[in-house]
């Protein structure tokens, strides 16, 4: 779909959930970045992992991260 000068959008991108499994920080950035870890999305059967900067992810409830407990 082409999108008209002027007009408003939004990137359309799905929200990873996942847990912190370790984290450093970034002297170019000046942030901590975290490594977070998610559900197999490719369907591999490894659980996904990704490098997030500080700025780029929240807290999420601990009921939407992977193998949290009720």
């Amino acid at each position: 779909m082409t999108h008209k000068l002027g007009a408003t959008v939004r990137q359309n991108v799905k929200p990873i959930t996942g847990v912190v499994i370790e984290r450093v920080f970034n002297e170019s950035e000046d942030q901590v970045m975290y490594h977070v870890q998610s559900v197999d999305a490719d369907g591999d059967g490894v659980p996904d992992r990704r490098w997030f900067l500080e700025r780029d992810i929240e807290a999420a409830p601990v009921s939407a991260t992977l193998g949290a407990t009720s």
